[in-house]
């Protein structure tokens, strides 16, 4: 990894040469702690990391000659170790180009894998060179016969070159096959601004956030490890440098500290005072890097005990790269000659020592299944894993565990004991077991030091064999209809002792609520979450619906009794509207008062709840009111009125049902009172309270303007009596014959031309010297 602050081409091809200190196994093979074991800061043992001293004495480190400047056709301005070759940059007239050959000596080449090696060296790693020509980056391997590819800008190669890594446009450190440009699946993790650094070591790709490491294992995708080799302080600034087998090293914060972590746990993470400037590499048990006082290519010792506090130095380079072993550097001197030093004097076997003897602790755990109360299994089937811890053995920490295995012995509902254990070569399972079973999980695991536990304590589950409880809501016995399809909607829940899964709803319908249907089993009705349900059904539909339970081990409820309701779409209908007379006889003496009596009835599909009348009333001069009165609902089946003399008045009424289907009004009914004589209502005739009399002599008229439609007027019939003619205002109605042989009375009827009431005087003129004898008169309105 390169700073900002340090040029690419001078230090190790860009960002690519930490690559270098990368081992071929991997992080996951040598150890690494699991994610959910690993401490960030784990406790202090007797063992630290070396703290990196910029005053100690610099140890010169013996070299051997790989290649003399004069032996190469231009200046070496990189180089590169993989395997028993050495591969050095050189620039001729057509630019820069790669050759390449054996560390012990020979002819120098530029074909690997039956291409030409054109272009700048990024790295080496194994049997695959990285390039990059021009714009592009391409990879050359030898396996298979030979080949090359392109490769996205700012790739990195694997150490053991199976895979590279780059960021994508996301940017997300995305990684493929060396010999293939497919995508492998990785979590959606993020690498930041791609500062922080990203690296590919074997099977796993480690990448930095903030101040941690995460490994992944990329044929599982499962995070194996998180280190923090830096400390929490120091937030976006630091940059991953390199991973060893064991050891992972990073720059921490502008002031070039160098942060370390041991990827097994077993030595506490310190953070020293840095000597190296931001790129180094990581060796087995050191670092190798550029000095910030000096620009001398350095080697740092990261354990107390191994080549005492001493730096050691190469002096003056144009660029270096670790080895595939991790202990060999190759580097091009202030002479221009190829050189490499063994590192050896660096490296320890502490890094990789295991020392534990503690087994892990390895509860079996069944994954979030439980009731509420915890007493029971709510489903069939079910996860089950090891909860592994590895305590490790002081001073160590834990290394980690390498293998897990379960069992368990079930009892079947109905029978009093277990059966024998059966065994699973697994740390988990999924697994599906009848209902009311009782199972009972153990596990064991072994640890990378090979420490085997004991079968822990069972972890025992009962598959819930108890139905749930359905509850419905009573639908309403009838509702309105309010369109073609009324929709009605049936609610219900359910309690159980763990948790409900779903519900099945069914219904059926009949037309009038004479002869139900057969049940439907809608399929939107079948296995739902849903606590209710709606139905669109027809006018004058009865519709019913019943409801069962089902939890999530299975369990199933009965169907619950039915709940039904009637769409109601039928208004009342008029049996009966009738008025207790037309014409109210007159009141021969007392009070002049009427009590005409209004009765009706009507019919319903179901049943009428109530009955509203309005009313128009004429007094006796007036006419009838355009705008009625109209009285609230009553169920009261009769309305009387009171009238005076000459009043008229005429009602009609509706009926509604108990869901408020409305029926029409019923035609007006119309009730008259006669019209009085007396105080001066006729003039030119003799006063009575009722009847008067038309003489030859002059004609008889209303007093006062009246409003009239029809004048229906009442006479003596007879020998002596005569014929009159009738007019409201100027016009003539017609004439009223008297006249009979016999004595009696007569009832004639006279309308007006007018479709609307004429407000006039209404006259009666004799047309024979005969009078005429009036017993009753009305007008109607």
């Amino acid at each position: 990894m390169v700073s900002a602050e340090v040029p690419a081409r001078p230090f190790g091809r860009g960002a690519t040469v930490w690559m270098a200190s990368l081992a071929a196994t991997t992080l996951l093979a040598v150890g690494l702690v699991p994610a959910h074991q690993a401490a960030a800061s784990p406790a202090p043992s007797s063992m630290e990391l070396g703290r990196l001293s910029t005053t100690s004495d610099a140890v010169p480190v013996p070299s051997a000659l790989l290649a003399a400047a004069g032996e190469l056709p231009a200046a070496a301005q990189a180089v590169a170790l993989a395997g028993s070759v050495v591969f050095v940059q050189v620039t001729g007239e057509a630019g820069p180009r790669v050759l390449w050959r054996e560390q012990d000596g020979g002819g120098w080449s530029s074909t690997w894998g039956g291409v030409e090696l054109a272009g700048e060296l990024i790295a080496a790693e194994n049997d695959v060179v990285h390039l990059r020509q021009g714009e592009i980056e391409i990879l050359v391997w030898t396996r298979d016969g030979g080949g090359s590819r392109t490769v996205p800008s700012g790739t990195r190669l694997g150490r053991g070159a199976q895979y590279i890594a780059y960021l994508n446009d996301r940017p997300y450190v995305a990684v493929q096959t060396v010999t293939t440009d497919q995508d492998l699946p990785l979590p959606a993790q993020g690498a930041g601004d791609g500062r922080e650094g990203f690296a590919v070591v074997g099977d796993d790709v480690a990448f930095m956030r903030s101040n941690g490491v995460r490994f992944f294992d990329i044929p599982t995708v499962r995070v194996v490890a998180f280190e923090v080799p830096c400390p929490y302080t120091v937030g976006r600034d630091a940059a991953l440098a390199g991973v060893g087998s064991r050891m992972v090293l990073a720059s921490c914060g502008p002031d070039d500290a160098i942060g370390a972590a041991d990827l097994g746990g077993i030595y506490t993470p310190l953070t020293p005072v840095g000597s190296l400037q931001r790129g180094f590499v990581a060796g087995e048990s050191f670092a190798l890097g550029r000095s910030t006082v000096t620009g001398d290519l350095t080697v740092v010792p990261v354990l107390n005990g191994i080549g005492g506090e001493s730096t050691g130095t190469l002096g003056a380079t144009t660029d270096f790269d670790l080895g595939d072993d991790a202990t060999t550097v190759a580097f091009i001197d202030g002479a221009g000659d190829i050189r490499a030093a063994d590192l050896d004097g660096w490296s320890s076997d502490l890094a990789t020592e295991i020392v534990d003897s503690a087994p892990p602790s390895s509860p079996a755990d069944i994954s979030g299944t439980r009731s509420v109360d915890g007493s029971v299994l709510i489903r069939r089937d079910y996860s089950v894993f090891v909860d592994s811890r590895d305590a490790g053995t002081s001073p160590f920490e834990p290394i980690g565990v390498a293998t897990e295995e379960l069992r368990y012995r079930q009892k079947l509902a109905g029978q009093s004991s277990f059966g024998g254990y059966v065994g699973i070569d697994s740390g988990s399972t999924s697994v599906t077991h009848p209902v009311g079973s009782t199972t009972c999980w153990s596990g064991r695991a072994v640890d990378h030091a090979g420490n085997q536990s004991a079968w822990s304590g069972e972890t025992c589950g009962t598959i819930d064999g108890t139905r749930p409880t359905v509850t419905t809501t009573a639908l309403p016995v009838r509702i309105k209809a309010t369109a073609t399809a009324t929709p009605v909607t049936f609610k219900y829940s359910a309690t159980d002792n763990g948790r409900i899964g779903s519900f099945d709803v069914r219904y059926h319908k009949d037309k009038g609520g004479k002869q139900i249907g057969p049940w439907v089993y809608p399929t939107s009705g079948t296995g739902i979450t849903a606590r209710s349900f709606t139905v669109g059904t027809g006018k004058s539909y009865r519709v019913c619906f019943s409801v069962r339970a089902r939890d999530t081990a299975g369990n199933t409820t009965g169907w619950s009794s039915s709940r039904c309701t009637y769409v109601d779409g039928a208004a009342p209908k008029f049996t009966k509207v009738e008025m207790s007379t037309r014409w109210l006889a007159p009141i021969p003496s007392g009070l002049l008062k009427w009590t005409p009596r209004l009765t009706y009835a009507a019919s319903d599909d179901q049943a009428v709840a109530a009955y509203q009348v309005q009313e128009r009333t004429a007094g006796m001069f007036g006419g009838l009111p355009s705008t009625p009165s109209t009285y609230p609902w009553k169920t009261a089946r009769s309305m009387e009125n009171f009238l005076d003399p000459g009043d008229q008045a005429c009602a009609r009424v509706r009926a509604k049902d108990s869901v408020g289907n409305v029926s029409a009004w019923s035609p007006w009914r119309c009730v008259n009172a006669p019209f009085m004589n007396g105080t001066g209502h006729i003039d030119g005739a003799n006063n009575g309270i009722w009847g008067f009399t038309v003489y030859d002599r002059g004609p008889a008229s209303t007093a006062r303007t009246v409003a009239v439609r029809s004048v229906r007027v009442k006479v003596q019939t007879g020998p002596s009596y005569g014929s009159m003619k009738v007019y409201a205002g100027s016009e003539y109605l017609g004439t009223v014959n008297a006249h009979s042989a016999t004595s009696g009375t007569r009832w004639a009827t006279l309308t007006t031309s007018s479709a609307t009431v004429k407000a006039v005087k209404v006259r009666f003129v004799a047309t024979s010297s005969k009078d005429v004898r009036v017993k009753t008169l009305y007008f109607v309105r």
